[in-house]
């Protein structure tokens, strides 16, 4: 097995777990927002363990993506769809950013957030589907 296939499983796998993560950071935010006082505590935990998984997912994404375009592409860009990968690429990554941060304000006390929170989630769910769809189309 060739590194670049294994950068190709590491890729897929990060983009898994980040689509998970996606999926399920507004839904548990909803339920934040809605909960007992008593309950918020064990959402929390799991919302910051989403959170980390987002992280590692995104940090795998991250570094075997750029590999695999140099070592398979020479870091050529393919054609447009790239471009509209990277940008796409890069409003998920404000949304994750923006959201992490209103996260922090619900875990402060503050669940004015919480609808916002799953806007952007909404927002990253899309884009990430977008990227996919972008990067079929531009490296295939």
């Amino acid at each position: 097995m060739e590194f670049a296939n294994i950068l190709l499983w590491l890729h897929i796998v990060g983009f898994v777990a980040g689509g998970a993560t996606a999926v399920t950071m507004p839904l548990l935010e909803r339920q934040l927002a809605q909960a007992a006082v008593d309950r918020r505590g064990e959402l929390f935990a799991l919302g910051n363990k989403m959170i980390q998984l987002g992280k590692v997912a995104m940090g795998l994404l991250l570094i075997s993506g750029p590999l695999m375009w140099w070592l398979k592409w020479g870091l050529v860009v393919p054609n447009h769809w790239f471009f509209a990968k990277m940008g796409l690429i890069v409003v998920m990554l404000v949304c994750i950013v923006m959201s992490g941060l209103a996260f922090k304000k619900m875990q402060a006390g503050d669940m004015s957030v919480a609808g916002r929170s799953a806007v952007l989630g909404l927002i990253t769910l899309v884009a990430g589907a977008g990227v996919l769809l972008t990067a079929v189309l531009a490296f295939n």
